[in-house]
């Protein structure tokens, strides 16, 4: 870090002026350290499954994504960013359609048969009516009197 130049808190803690280009060294050796960490969580969960949960057939799926996951960090690390990428933004389309296409119809389903529930048996838990015969509900208020500008001070 240059001492002759003050630096702020957030450009410490956060230098995004200084962020790697796509294809430096930098950038390459963080996706090859993060290709390391993250095939060896694979190995884990792989492990976990074959041994603790006795399912074989479960262990080869993070066991292969481990591989592949070292190997192209290791050997083509540009091509391992290209897969977190892609995986990011097939994760996103997931996401984004898992709440279209189930979040939307379960919300409706299960809140709208429970309000029709309720209403069949003569509940409202809310309490929503008038609380009076009324046609509204504001206050009559009567006139004022003396200084009522005082309960402001």
């Amino acid at each position: 870090m240059d001492s002759s130049r003050a630096c702020s808190v957030a450009e410490v803690v956060w230098p995004w002026r200084r962020t790697a280009s796509p294809g430096s060294s930098v950038m390459l050796e963080s996706a090859r350290s993060r290709a390391l960490v993250q095939s060896l969580v694979l190995a884990a969960v792989a492990v976990v499954a074959r041994f603790a949960f006795q399912v074989p057939i479960l262990a080869h799926v993070p066991a292969v994504a481990a591989l592949v996951f070292l190997v192209l960090g290791v050997v083509a690390p540009r091509g391992f960013l290209f897969l977190q990428r892609w995986m990011a933004a097939f994760g996103r389309a997931v996401g984004v359609g898992l709440s279209w296409v189930l979040l939307t119809p379960l919300y409706y389903s299960v809140f709208l048969a429970g309000r029709a529930v309720l209403r069949a048996r003569g509940r409202d838990p809310m309490r929503r009516e008038f609380p009076s015969a009324s046609e509204t509900c504001w206050d009559k208020r009567g006139a004022r009197t003396g200084d009522h500008t005082r309960q402001y001070l």
